[in-house]
C-alpha cells in the first residue's frame, strides 16, 4: 500500500509538473506551428485550460464564505430526541476560487467534534463536488450534487460504510439549502432497515455578525 501511495503521489506530481511546462509552451508560443502536430497540442491545452477555469457555477459558492455559527441535529432513529450541539465553521476560498474549505468545530472535551471539507464544481462532469473527512471516523466521505432550478438547493448522493450496520458503499443523501445570505441549512439522510430514509443530521448555519 506504501508504494502504490508513493507512486500515487509521484504521478500526480509529475503531471501536475507537465501541465505548468505545458502551459509556458502555449504561453509563449507566438506564430505557427512549427512542428507537425503541434497545432492538435496546443488545442488540447486551451480546452484543458478552460476545462479549468472557474465558471457561474463556483459563484454560488462565494456567498458561503466567512464566519458562521452553528447548531447541529442528530437522530440517530426516527422519533428519537436529537442530539443538540454548536459550534463554528470558517469557510474559505482556495485555489483562484475553484473550491470553498470549510474547517467546522463543536462540542468540547470528549465530545469535541472537527471537520475539515472542501466543495467545487466539476465541469467536466458537470455536477458539484464535495469532500469530508473529520475526527471521529477513518474514512473520507466524496459526494456529487446538483443544483435545482431555483439555484438555493443543491443534492448529494455519496457512498460510505456504516460503522452501524457494517454496511459497504452505503448510498447516502444530503441536501444543502440556501435560505437567505445569512442563513443555510445541511441535511443529511439515513436508510435503516425495516425503517426507510429519515433525517438523521441537520445543520442551521447563521453569520455572524
Amino acid at each position: 500500500m506504501v508504494k502504490r501511495s508513493k507512486l500515487a503521489i509521484g504521478g500526480a506530481a509529475l503531471l501536475a509538473v507537465g501541465l505548468l511546462v505545458s502551459t509556458q509552451v502555449v504561453s509563449q508560443e507566438k506564430g505557427p506551428a512549427k512542428e507537425e502536430g503541434q497545432g492538435n497540442w496546443m488545442e488540447m491545452m486551451a480546452k484543458w485550460q478552460a476545462m479549468g477555469a472557474t465558471g457561474p457555477e463556483h459563484k454560488k459558492l462565494v456567498g458561503m464564505v466567512g464566519t458562521w455559527e452553528t447548531e447541529s441535529r442528530m437522530w440517530m432513529m426516527p422519533g428519537m430526541e436529537p442530539i443538540v450541539s454548536k459550534g463554528t465553521a470558517e469557510i474559505r476560498l482556495i485555489f483562484d476560487g475553484r473550491f470553498i474549505e470549510q474547517r467546522y468545530k463543536c462540542g468540547e472535551g470528549e465530545q469535541a467534534f472537527e471537520g475539515l471539507g472542501y466543495e467545487g464544481y466539476d465541469r467536466i462532469k458537470k455536477q458539484y463536488v464535495s469532500v469530508w473527512l473529520d475526527s471521529q471516523s477513518t474514512g473520507i466521505f466524496m459526494s456529487y450534487g446538483q443544483m435545482d432550478e431555483s439555484g438555493k438547493v443543491c443534492t448529494y448522493h455519496g457512498k460510505m460504510d456504516d460503522p452501524f450496520t457494517g454496511e459497504k458503499d452505503k448510498v447516502v443523501k444530503s441536501v444543502a439549502r440556501e435560505i437567505n445570505k445569512d442563513k443555510a441549512v445541511f441535511e443529511m439522510y439515513d436508510k435503516r432497515p425495516g425503517v426507510g430514509e429519515f433525517k438523521s443530521m441537520e445543520i442551521t448555519y447563521t453569520r455572524k455578525k
